[in-house]
């Protein structure tokens, strides 16, 4: 309750808990002991005067969280304080030749020399979580396979990363679209509701899912692995992952520069900058967009038909497309899913969440289940 408040008084805890003043006052003193709360100065006596009331503040420095977020490109370390706002960052650049064991290698590097600078002891370090690419068994802390990204397989972050530096913290490892989908659901423009897809399209192509406000994993962890589905029984493309005819082949980043490439469609910067273009003007560039647009609806539209959610974020590469990116997408999704259903509710939105979304909902997911375990 505290956490989202500027400051209170701990009449404020009594009133909105329904508690006796006597017993917030009890909650107040034992969270300012643990250091979770302290106080900011004193309010207003009543019209009656008497002893004016302490006022108190949630403390953001009561503790630290690592997070982290694997790219396959990048290492991206940062430690936040307990409001999820990053306090120290540092950013390494992976090789195609790192091994599990390098990797742990650079990222207790990382964390060492972040808390180092900070003048932090491990013991300040409350949780821990580390977002990858790939299927996780979050339980015993395994990453299972990542097709993308072999290396990952053999990189035992809890012993050698996580026990090095701080062993009583908790650690969260999963595939980092399920801290993704519960970042938009609690913070972002899915805010407020139960039934929430998050489709993040980069090197590949994955859903978080999240229904009724439970994030779905499954039993062999593979709930949303949408990428991995096959969409065409004929396709000779062979995927990361070993199958064909997978969904993600035809809408990730390669996919959309080889097809660009193709048409001889020129770019300054990035791909992904011709949705913003004005397709009309371009014969080349339309096609482009169009195939790039059906190929992802097919995906949406098996989201929607599969757990029907309230809405769908889209983050990665097609966040940033454009309004008439997104009213094609919703259009073409909507003619997909029962077509003669006149009055369905197609929500696709994207997120507002930039390249930070990795490292800010890493430390967010790691903050909320200390809170949690707390209570």
């Amino acid at each position: 309750m505290v956490r989202p408040m500027d400051s209170f008084f701990i009449s404020d805890v009594s009133r909105e808990l329904g508690m006796s003043f006597v017993t917030a006052s009890k909650i107040c003193n034992d969270l300012k002991a643990r250091r979770l709360i302290i106080s900011e100065g004193k309010g207003d006596s009543t019209t009656e005067g008497g002893k004016k009331p302490i006022r108190y503040k949630f403390n953001p420095k009561s503790g630290y969280v690592l997070c982290g977020h694997i790219t396959g490109t990048n290492l991206e370390c940062a430690i936040s304080d307990m409001t999820g706002r990053l306090v120290a960052e540092v950013s390494v650049v992976l090789s195609p030749a790192e091994t599990g064991k390098t990797l742990c290698g650079k990222m207790l590097k990382c964390y060492r020399s972040l808390l180092s600078n900070m003048s932090l002891a491990g013991r300040s370090i409350v949780s821990i979580a580390i977002g990858v690419n790939g299927i996780v068994d979050s339980v015993n802390h395994r990453i299972k396979i990542s097709p993308h990204f072999p290396y990952m397989l053999n990189a035992d972050i809890k012993l050698m990363v996580a026990d090095m530096i701080a062993p009583e913290a908790a650690l969260y490892l999963d595939n980092k679209i399920r801290f993704q989908v519960q970042y938009e659901a609690d913070v972002g423009v899915a805010r407020g509701k139960k039934d929430v897809a998050v489709l993040l399209a980069s090197d590949g192509l994955v859903a978080g899912i999240m229904i009724g406000g439970k994030i779905l994993s499954g039993i062999n962890n593979l709930a949303g692995e949408i990428g991995h589905t096959t969409v065409s029984q004929d396709s000779r493309i062979l995927c990361h992952c070993g199958g064909r005819g997978c969904a993600e082949s035809s809408v990730t980043l390669q996919a959309l520069s080889a097809a660009l490439k193709q048409e001889k469609v020129e770019y300054i910067n990035s791909a992904i900058e011709v949705f913003k273009s004005s397709a009309a003007t371009d014969p080349k560039l339309a096609q482009v967009v169009d195939r790039i647009i059906g190929a992802l609806a097919v995906s949406v539209s098996n989201l929607v038909m599969h757990i029907d959610p309230e809405i769908i974020v889209i983050q990665g590469i097609y966040a940033d497309a454009g309004k008439a990116f997104y009213d094609k997408l919703t259009q073409r999704v909507k003619e997909m899913c029962i077509t003669g259903m006149a009055d369905k509710t197609i929500n696709i939105v994207p997120s507002r969440f930039g390249d930070k979304v990795g490292l800010l909902s890493a430390a967010h997911y790691a903050i909320t289940k200390y809170f949690d375990e707390e209570e």
